[in-house]
């Protein structure tokens, strides 16, 4: 059996993994001393309107992330669904006026005391330290205890 290489570095961009699927995938590698921070992100796009899943970390990637989602499609971005509340899945959520923002209660609960320190997050990552001072928490609206199902057409989404 031929051995699985991992590539030391990849593009940013999105790829379609499914029908009208995508994958946001940021420029990154395997990185020894780790990549902390660096996240990705998701698109369904639907006979409407679309679901992002996940906004970033700070506002330069998020910047990104929006700019790609607008290449991809011209319909509106009626829900962010993050995932879980650390920093790299929610620090952009204020980029998505007009979505609606849904998440777990649970990761509602422990996004609603805010993000780290500003000062401990530029020591953890010093490369983003600049971009810290800029983030504001916007918390999720629409919030599920266990499961949530998103449907779009004959499309579901489950949470």
């Amino acid at each position: 059996m031929e051995r699985h290489v991992v590539p030391t570095r990849w593009k940013s961009g999105m790829i379609e993994i499914g029908s009208k699927v995508f994958a946001y995938v940021q420029a990154s590698g395997v990185d020894p001393t780790g990549d902390t921070g660096v996240a990705n992100s998701g698109l369904i796009v639907g006979t409407e309107a679309a679901v992002a899943v996940d906004a970033l970390m700070v506002p330069s990637m998020t910047k990104k992330l929006v700019a790609a989602i607008k290449k991809t499609t011209r319909k509106p971005i009626a829900q962010l669904i993050n995932t879980h509340h650390h920093l790299d899945h929610t620090g952009g959520n204020r980029f998505f006026q007009g979505a609606t923002i849904v998440a777990s209660e649970k990761c509602r609960e422990a996004l609603a005391p805010g993000f780290p320190p500003v000062p401990l997050l530029q020591r953890f990552m010093p490369r983003f330290a600049a971009e810290f001072p800029k983030l504001k928490v916007v918390l999720p609206t629409v919030t599920f205890p266990d499961r949530m199902i998103l449907h779009d057409g004959d499309r579901e989404i489950q949470l």
